[in-house]
């Protein structure tokens, strides 16, 4: 890897994707290397992934695509688009949780479409949300691992943070 440029890595796996047989980690990693890709591109392997077959009966990987679509759309600016990725997110959520993304940054996620689209409240109430779920959850683990788990993890730090200052994004 050392002396490859990023651009490189990234088109080596892309390359390596075509020859992945099991349709569950060619999505992973698609997931991934769309974080590497520029806005369209990112969106596009993200809505893919949503399209494939290895996320069928997967919805924590489909909740991961949702999410990864939805952030690609709001770096586009298309907070319509957001939204509707977002939508799926919600309903997965109520289901499923999330195995490979923390929940932390769903929330966060959620909170900024929710702001773009002028839902303010919307957007508060979840970041608060959020941190209730947080703090019950950590109230659920041994001592030694709740500061981490509240304050070094850096999603669930900032979801609280942002709890703390009553704004959403």
């Amino acid at each position: 890897m050392q002396g490859r440029s990023r651009g490189t890595l990234v088109n080596e796996a892309e390359t390596m994707l075509a020859s992945i047989d099991s349709p569950f980690h060619r999505s992973l990693l698609a997931l991934e290397v769309a974080r590497s890709l520029p806005g369209e591109r990112a969106l596009a392997a993200c809505e893919r992934v949503l399209l494939e077959r290895g996320t069928l009966g997967r919805p924590g990987l489909l909740l991961h695509a949702a999410t990864a679509a939805a952030q690609a759309s709001m770096v586009l600016g298309d907070v319509d688009r957001a939204w509707r990725h977002l939508d799926g997110v919600q309903a997965l959520l109520a289901s499923c949780a999330p195995f490979d993304i923390d929940r932390a940054d769903l929330w966060l996620m959620a909170a900024q479409v929710l702001q773009a689209t002028g839902e303010a409240a919307g957007a508060r109430s979840l970041i608060q949300r959020g941190a209730q779920w947080l703090h019950a959850t950590s109230r659920q683990m041994p001592d030694a691992w709740r500061d981490g788990f509240l304050r070094r993890h850096p999603a669930n730090a900032g979801l609280l943070a942002r709890a703390a200052a009553g704004v959403p994004t």
